[in-house]
């Protein structure tokens, strides 16, 4: 007892008691006081209900040594309010999840956690919603499954007036509409068959086919549809047959129609129309035997003849005309003959090939044609060989002569015609080979051998513009000479700039590629390695891991010396080490563990990551400790269901940006609580204003917001007291109009009894009066 002990204590010290004996007691009484102070901070916590509060002196109480006993009502108090925000919380999941399983299993644990009534009743109005979704549900499936097309219409009425899923209407709205449609292809299908119409027929197949009707169900329609369009296929075959006038297909197309049972009558015309093709074939038949055999003795005569008959049969000109054109051309082609004969005679080209135009005309013999074609030929080859003589001589090209000579010589012409051109010839040789002799020494690219070959051509008269050619192959071996000088030393030197115009200077003055291989080679190597060299630097002052890795390995391949490398390492180092933090750094934030995020942020800035990666951190921490936040604020408020702590919950959530679903239950939460409030007040201006339609509707307003019974029994008492002061103003206003004693007696009790104000009662007194004075003044007349 921290009083006794205290007023021992002072009791002590007015003794005279040693101060290592006082220690102890002062030491006992202040723990006493701290365990005394935590009892009434456990008992006010207890009574207020405040879970953090009770959290905290617990945690207090234990640390300054409460008795188990002490702390055990606490302790289960915070148990029993951790069910019941859990039940809470799974009946808010599972209605807004919509699970029906989910519900029903959270209603269960709520009544056992010990939740109201009141708290369980969406939950249980949700399940009995469910339940009438779901009959309705499976009503609608038997009717499916029955291909009931009354019943299933009325169960998706009745599955649309509770709610059934929009997925499920629409299937089954789907289904119905497809019976329907199915039962009118059939009936259009019969209908069809009974028309025996092949257009009727073919859209209704095709309309059934389209709604889905079986193959048994199309069967009849299809074979019928068969057989007219066979029918009509026959009949369309028999007049192209016709028209066409071709034995053969009329043959056939008469033979078809038999089969697919068209009669006599039907076929009457074809069959009149194939006994005259067949008069016409015989006489076609003879005309093209005779145009076969014209070339025997009497085959002119006989195509005359079968030409004379053909007409009369009547065949078409183009069949006629044929034969006549074959007859013409025999007689063409023994002219053409003759021609071609006189032409090879004289082996004259022009008239060689008019007489094989001719006779191509006239369809002479292949083989006296090609003699012809090969007798022109020769004569054109000899026209070519005497030009082209003419042209070498003109032009004095040796190359050109000897040319010209040959070809002659092949060609057939004479020596006489070739001694001109010969003798040319030799006279040019000379020159050509000492040209030759100087471009080989232009060629060696050696100033000397050109010299001495430029004076053999000079003595030899060879053109001054062949010999310019000489004086520019000195000019170009010489600066090809300094070119192979310059491009030793740059490679030498292995300056990037100094190789780089060496080489521009060698490729101007014309040196070959090979020549230039080991300088573009090294240019090639000192620009990778200065590549190299940018990027690494590049990498480094942009601390990009990956750049620097790449640079490192563009720089080994290179061939850079590690003294160079060294550095970049080094950073790599450094930011791999960074990257690793910056990494754990964003998984601790991914994890949404407030004592990861902060450990993670420690190591970060201790190992230097950029402060931008840290204060992203230390904002998602702080984020995420506000969010959590809210849900235990939101939580609190759920569970006192107070407007002003929902309100205060829903504002700080919003505050900190937090969306998840508990903000949207304790909007929903405070939404049904205003509204209550609303109603209820909205109800109490209602009972105050005492008009029986206005609490009425209020009164309706309230039942639909489920306002406190103590309330609509007011309401219903004050609506019950407003109709009773109507009825009575009516009634005095009746008695009034009426004005018999009796009825306004009457009706004056009642409006007193309804509790009108006097104001009110006064007409029908001062009537009543009147009435009174009005007898009584009748009475004194009558005596």
């Amino acid at each position: 007892d921290a009083t006794e002990l205290a007023n021992v204590l002072a009791a002590a010290e007015a003794a005279g008691v040693s101060e290592g004996e006082l220690h102890v007691a002062r030491t006992a009484l202040a723990a006493e006081v701290k365990r005394q102070k935590a009892r009434e901070e456990l008992n006010g916590a207890l009574r207020d209900e405040s879970i953090d509060g009770l959290h905290d002196a617990i945690s207090r109480g234990e640390e300054v040594g409460l008795s188990r006993e002490e702390l055990e009502h606490g302790k289960r108090f915070l148990s029993d309010w951790q069910k019941k925000a859990e039940a809470r919380a799974n009946l808010s999941a599972a209605i807004s999840a919509e699970d029906i399983g989910r519900t029903r299993a959270a209603v269960k644990a709520g009544e056992r956690a010990g939740l109201s009534a009141a708290e369980l009743e969406d939950a249980r109005r949700f399940l009995g919603t469910s339940d009438r979704k779901a009959d309705a549900a499976e009503a609608i499936n038997d009717a499916i499954h029955d291909r009931d097309v009354q019943r299933l219409a009325q169960a998706i009425a009745e599955g649309e007036a509770v709610g059934v899923d929009r997925e499920l209407l629409r299937q089954a709205t789907q289904f119905l509409e497809t019976e329907k449609r199915m039962g009118a292809a059939q009936e259009a299908l019969q209908h069809a068959m009974t028309a025996s119409s092949v257009d009727q027929l073919r859209a209704a197949v095709a309309c059934g086919e389209a709604e889905g009707l079986s193959s048994e169900e199309l069967r009849p329609a299809r074979n019928m549809l068969s057989a007219l369009l066979q029918k009509a296929a026959a009949k369309e075959a028999v007049l192209d047959a016709m028209a066409a006038q071709d034995v053969n297909r009329l043959r056939e197309a008469i033979r078809l129609g038999r089969e697919a049972g068209l009669n006599d009558t039907e076929l009457d015309s074809a069959a009149r129309l194939l006994a005259v093709e067949d008069d016409r074939e015989a006489a076609r038949a003879r005309l093209q035997r005779a145009e076969r055999c014209v070339g025997n003795a009497d085959g002119v005569a006989e195509l005359r003849a079968a030409i004379s008959d053909g007409e009369s049969m009547g065949l078409c000109d183009e069949e006629v005309d044929h034969a006549k054109r074959v007859l013409m051309g025999v007689e063409m082609t023994s002219a053409a003959k003759h021609r071609l004969v006189e032409a090879m005679q004289i082996r004259d080209p022009e008239a060689l090939e008019v007489a094989i135009d001719d006779g191509q005309r006239a369809g002479l013999n292949h083989n006296d044609l090609e003699v012809a074609r090969t007798m022109l030929a020769e004569e054109r080859r000899k026209e070519r060989a005497r030009k082209a003589l003419r042209t070498a001589i003109v032009a004095r090209a040796p190359d050109q002569l000897r040319a010209a000579i040959s070809e002659g010589r092949r060609a057939g012409l004479k020596d006489n015609e070739l001694v001109e051109a010969a003798s040319l010839l030799d006279g040019e040789a000379h020159k050509l080979k000492v040209l030759a002799s100087l471009r080989d020494a232009i060629a060696s690219e050696d100033v000397g051998k050109i010299r001495a070959a430029m004076e053999i051509a000079k003595r030899a008269g060879v053109d001054d513009d062949d010999l310019d050619e000489g004086r520019n192959g000195i000019v170009e071996a010489e600066a090809k000479g300094k070119a192979r000088n310059r491009l030793a030393l740059a490679v030498k030197a292995r300056d990037i700039q100094e190789l780089e115009a060496s080489i521009r200077a060698a490729q101007a003055t014309g040196l070959r590629a090979k020549e230039l291989e080991a300088a573009k080679r090294t240019l090639a190597e000192e620009r990778r390695k200065a590549d190299a060299r940018q990027e690494l630097a590049k990498a480094v002052a942009n601390r990009d891991v990956d750049a620097m890795r790449a640079a490192i390995l563009a720089a080994e391949r290179a061939g850079l010396p590690e003294d160079e490398i060294g550095f970049a390492r080094k950073a790599l180092k450094e930011c791999e080490s960074r990257a690793l933090k910056r990494k754990r750094l964003k998984d601790a934030v991914a994890s949404k563990d407030p004592e990861a995020i902060r450990r993670a942020i420690a190591m970060a800035e201790s190992a230097g990551v950029a402060q931008a990666d840290v204060q992203s951190a230390v904002g998602a921490l702080e984020r995420i400790e506000n969010h959590l936040a809210a849900k235990r604020k939101i939580s609190d408020a759920l569970g006192d269901r107070s407007i002003d702590a929902l309100r205060a919950a829903v504002d700080f959530a919003e505050s900190v940006l937090f969306d998840g679903s508990e903000l949207q239950a304790a909007k929903q939460a405070l939404s049904q609580e205003e509204r209550q409030r609303e109603t209820q007040m909205a109800l109490r201006a209602a009972i105050a204003a005492g008009d029986s339609a206005t609490i009425r509707s209020a009164i309706e307003e309230a039942e639909k917001a489920h306002v406190a019974a103590d309330d609509l029994e007011a309401a219903w008492s004050a609506l019950h007291r407003a109709q009773t002061k109507e009825q009575a103003r009516k009634d005095l206003t009746d008695a009034v109009a009426n004005g018999l004693q009796d009825t306004l007696r009457s009706a004056i009790e009642h409006a007193r009894t309804a509790g009108l104000e006097t104001d009110e009662l006064k007409p029908a007194e001062e009537a009543l009066a009147r009435e009174v004075a009005l007898a009584q003044a009748r009475a004194r007349l009558d005596e």
